[in-house]
């Protein structure tokens, strides 16, 4: 069964623990893309890159 991460990361860095040290296979970003709460939202590219640079493996961004 796949355990996908849901809630409460702010940073990169929140995935990429959720994704390695929590064993997580996926993890739902759409409030770090879309909520009014968060001070400046992020895109997917740069969660891609910052993910790549933690070291997570993930599909290439593609232009």
């Amino acid at each position: 069964m796949p355990v996908i991460a849901s809630g409460g990361a702010g940073t990169a860095q929140h995935i990429a623990d959720g994704l390695t040290a929590g064993a997580a296979q996926a993890a739902i970003i759409s409030s770090m893309l879309y909520s009014p709460r968060v001070e400046r939202n992020a895109t997917v590219r740069e969660l891609k890159d910052a993910l790549g640079a933690l070291g997570v493996q993930m599909r290439p961004w593609v232009d």
